[in-house]
Formats: C-alpha cells, sequence, structure tokens
C-alpha cells in the first residue's frame, strides 16, 4: 500500500477506510492537487513584529514631539499639556506591554528553538557532516542572542512602564516628589542604553540570519532587516542622547515634559523619528518589490511543471500499486 504524507494527510487513510480511489483520472488529479495545494501553518515573525510595535512607538513619540515644539512657541494651557502628557503616558503603556509580551513569546521560541537544534545533534551523532555541525552551532549562538536581546528589551521596556506610571502618578496625584523625580531620572537615563544594547544583539542576529536561511527569499528578507536595525540602531543612539539630555534638563520630572523648551534636542529628535519612519516605508517598498519579482519567477518557472509532475509522479504510482 502507498502512502504520500502532504500536510498531514495519508493516502493510505483514504483507502483504509472505504473511500478507495477516485472513480477517474480527472477527480484524482483534483484529489491530489488539492492536496499538493494545502500550505503549512503561518509562524509569527518576531522580528517583523518588534518593527511593527517600535514603529507605533515612533508615531506615537513624533506626535508628541510637534506638541512640545509647538508649545515653545505658541501658547498651549497647562490644561492642554496636563491631558496631553496623560493620553502620551497611557499609550506608551500600552504600546511597552505589547511590546514586552512579543519579547517574551520570541524568547520562548528561541528557547524551544535551541532545544531543538541540541535534540537533533544528540539523535544524530556522528552522522552530521562538518558542514550541518557548524551550521547548528551558529543557530544555538543565534537563540541564546535572541534569547539575551529580548530579555534586555523586556528589561528596557518595564523602566519605561515605571517612568510612565510614576509620571501618571504626580500627575494625579502628588505633584512633584523628589523621591519618584530621582527614580525616574536613573529610568530615564538607564533604559536608553538598555534599549541601546539590544539593538547591537538584533543586528548581530540579523547577521548571522543571512548565513543560516534556508531559502533565497529568507536571506534576502535577513538582509534588508539587518539594514533597518543599523538604521534603528544609528537612531537610538541619538534617541538616546536626546532622552538623556531631556531627563536630565527636567530633573527627572518627566511628567512636565511639555514644559521642556530646547529647540535643537527637540528638533534633533523629531527629525530622528521621521527619518526612521522614512526608512520603515523605503525597506517596506524595497523588500515587497523583491518579493513580487521573486514570486513572479517562481511562480512562471514551476507552476506548470512542478504541480504537473508532482500528480502524474503519484497517479503513476496509485495505478501501480492501488489501493
Amino acid at each position: 500500500m502507498m502512502v504520500m504524507k502532504h500536510g498531514e494527510i495519508h493516502l493510505n487513510e483514504q483507502c483504509k477506510y472505504g473511500l478507495g480511489k477516485p472513480r477517474s483520472s480527472s477527480e484524482l488529479r483534483t484529489f491530489l492537487k488539492n492536496l499538493l495545494d494545502k500550505k503549512p501553518k503561518k509562524v509569527i515573525d518576531y522580528n517583523k513584529l518588534f518593527i511593527m510595535i517600535s514603529f507605533i512607538g515612533l508615531v506615537i513619540e513624533a506626535a508628541s514631539s510637534v506638541l512640545n515644539l509647538v508649545s515653545t512657541h505658541v501658547f498651549v494651557s497647562e490644561r492642554t499639556k496636563h491631558m496631553a502628557a496623560v493620553i502620551f503616558y497611557i499609550t506608551c503603556i500600552i504600546v511597552t506591554v505589547a511590546m514586552i509580551i512579543s519579547s517574551a513569546l520570541a524568547i520562548k521560541e528561541s528557547v524551544n528553538n535551541k532545544k531543538l537544534i541540541q535534540d537533533s545533534s544528540e539523535t544524530s551523532g556522528k552522522k552530521n557532516s562538518n558542514e550541518s555541525i557548524k551550521r547548528n552551532r551558529l543557530i544555538k549562538r543565534q537563540a541564546d542572542i535572541q534569547i539575551s536581546e529580548n530579555s534586555l528589551t523586556i528589561i528596557s521596556q518595564l523602566m519605561w512602564i515605571v517612568v510612565s506610571v510614576t509620571s501618571l502618578t504626580m500627575l494625579f496625584t502628588v505633584g512633584n516628589n523628589p523621591t519618584l523625580d530621582q527614580l525616574s531620572l536613573f529610568l530615564s537615563v538607564t533604559a536608553p542604553f538598555l534599549g541601546i544594547l539590544s539593538c547591537v544583539l538584533r543586528l548581530v542576529d540579523a547577521n548571522i540570519s543571512r548565513k543560516t536561511g534556508n531559502s533565497e527569499k529568507q536571506k534576502r528578507q535577513a538582509r534588508s532587516f539587518t539594514i533597518l536595525c543599523a538604521v534603528i540602531l544609528a537612531f537610538e543612539v541619538i534617541h538616546c542622547n536626546c532622552h538623556i539630555l531631556e531627563a536630565i534638563s527636567l530633573g527627572g520630572r518627566m511628567h512636565d515634559l511639555y514644559n521642556y523648551q530646547n529647540t535643537a534636542v527637540l528638533c534633533l529628535e523629531l527629525v530622528t523619528v521621521l527619518v526612521f519612519i522614512v526608512a520603515f516605508f523605503i525597506e517596506k517598498y524595497i523588500d515587497s518589490k523583491a518579493e513580487k519579482e521573486h514570486d513572479s519567477g517562481v511562480n512562471s518557472h514551476h507552476s506548470g511543471s512542478l504541480d504537473d509532475a508532482s500528480i502524474t509522479s503519484t497517479e503513476s504510482q496509485l495505478s501501480i500499486q492501488g489501493c
């Protein structure tokens, strides 16, 4: 009895339960075509999710910087500033929580991938070639880097949550509090540094993906993500300096962020955010264009020959072996 696996469906099971062979060749071809067209379950790309959440956060930062610049040259009431600060910090908490969840899930996936590689290496033993052993070591190293980068992201995001919560607390209740001010100052200076370290590791991670990709598409995506990570790293370095200057100037009173009136720093912060947003859209455009060209080339080359060859081969085996 012949068994053909495709999407966890077995042809011998069709025979076993009395379904038998299709009545005609056309029905058989339709049946096999449906099996071959089944697609595997999609997995979450945590790199893309990280970029998307970062993009949303930067749009919020850009809007905040614009309001801050406007308030330095045009009169804006304290009530409006108060409301804007509340909305800003609540929105930041939501985005930050989303980033923490994404990073935690990414760590879980990296741990599972590392365990699978270890189990595979132990099972294969000496059968693996030197190239395979090197690749497995590279993937293990990449998994360790991914765990570290996402751990740093979680820690830095938790720090920003504390800054946001303390700022909201001072906005609604106690006003200026020296202890909370010092805590906000420390976290506002430390969190950006952790963000830079995380971006450095993400750049190394993306560079490794260029070598470990299983297909040309994966390698191309890794190349574009490497470039975007380099842009993010440059942005983080500049943004980090802006945050530190802002936090020191305010003395940790982050709830008064719309009273910060250093035009040069605010303009630099806004420009870097806008540059990242532009780079994000350019990368998406280039990647989608390259993917369309790749898919059209693959489809034109394989659409007729691959499916027909698979179906014809399976038909011939079924006709010889039967059910």
